[in-house]
């Protein structure tokens, strides 16, 4: 399970933004679907760099 200092981290090597309280994720849990998912952070990149460390980190996170 990822911690929220582990979150923090990620949060302060970005340029945009990355939320993890608990009102972002519900209102982001939800989409076009039926499904409905509390995701673990909601990120808002702010340019490519942020994009390529959000899919290193999420890269990384789903080999553990």
């Amino acid at each position: 399970m990822i911690d929220n200092l582990t979150l923090e981290n990620l949060h302060n090597s970005l340029a945009g933004e990355l939320v993890f309280d608990q009102l972002h994720k519900t209102i982001y849990a939800t989409d076009a679907s039926v499904y409905r998912k509390i995701p673990l952070a909601v990120a808002f990149p702010k340019n490519q760099n942020d994009i390529k460390i959000l899919i290193d980190f999420a890269s990384k996170k789903m080999l553990l």
